[in-house]
């Protein structure tokens, strides 16, 4: 399906294992979970992925529900030796976290940290507002003001970008930050309120980046982009 509905996409068959350590050799980051279910063959490709080449990664969707089943592994000190972001919403910090969904968010800033701190990764925890974390416990806070954005694939959108973001340079934190607010910024210029799909979210997005020009440097220098505090303008909910 993918192959067919986009030609130019390169295609490495997981069961073959030299060429996917050949991809993942070549690839500047990689993003996983959407779509990727959780029977064997997706506990495998997860393998392969978390004990093959240290590229960057984004974990998302059903890679973040393995993981709560320790399949392959815990998330403890998951990103110990290589940059890894995860993006759970609620539910998924919930399975975890191995708490409830109530507990989470009763206390999201304590939550993002206690995940981020566990796995060594950067996390983003989706929601009303998104919160980054990085192990060292630092909480960025990006606040878009609609609810396009909880619009079913846009978690995937946002997955993408951290790793596309990763791929040219940009530290987690960053990358995390970045994309939570080109991806509003680009929700928004859709103008299509109710009707949004999240596929009209990628085309907008390079104009989304070119937007926030003063962070560019990201791409020769990844040390120069930071985001200590991540607030968007709230407007009044619909």
């Amino acid at each position: 399906i993918v192959q067919t509905s986009l030609p130019d996409a390169l295609w490495a068959d997981l069961d073959n294992p030299a060429l996917v350590h050949e991809a993942l050799t070549a690839a500047g980051a990689v993003a996983a979970g959407p779509g990727l279910g959780r029977d064997a063959h997706a506990e495998a490709a997860l393998t392969a992925l978390l004990d093959g080449p240290a590229t960057a990664l984004v974990l998302d969707a059903d890679a973040l529900n393995l993981l709560a089943e320790g399949r392959p592994r815990s998330i403890d000190a998951l990103g110990a030796t290589r940059p890894i972001v995860l993006t759970p919403h609620p539910g998924e910090a919930a399975r975890l976290l191995e708490c409830t969904v109530a507990e989470v968010q009763a206390d999201r800033p304590a939550a993002v940290r206690e995940l981020a701190r566990r796995s060594l990764c950067t996390v983003v925890l989706k929601g009303m507002p998104s919160l980054v974390s990085d192990p060292r416990g630092l909480v960025d806070i990006a606040a878009p003001a609609s609810s396009e954005l909880a619009v079913a694939g846009m978690g995937d959108v946002l997955t993408g970008t951290i790793g596309a973001l990763l791929a040219q340079g940009a530290t987690p934190r960053d990358a995390a930050g970045l994309a939570l607010l080109a991806g509003a910024s680009a929700a928004r210029a859709c103008a299509l309120g109710a009707g949004l799909a999240a596929s009209d979210v990628p085309d907008r997005l390079p104009a989304a980046l070119a937007g926030f020009a003063a962070y560019a440097g990201f791409r020769a220098e990844p040390s120069e982009l930071r985001f200590p505090w991540l607030t968007l303008d709230l407007e009044a909910p619909r």
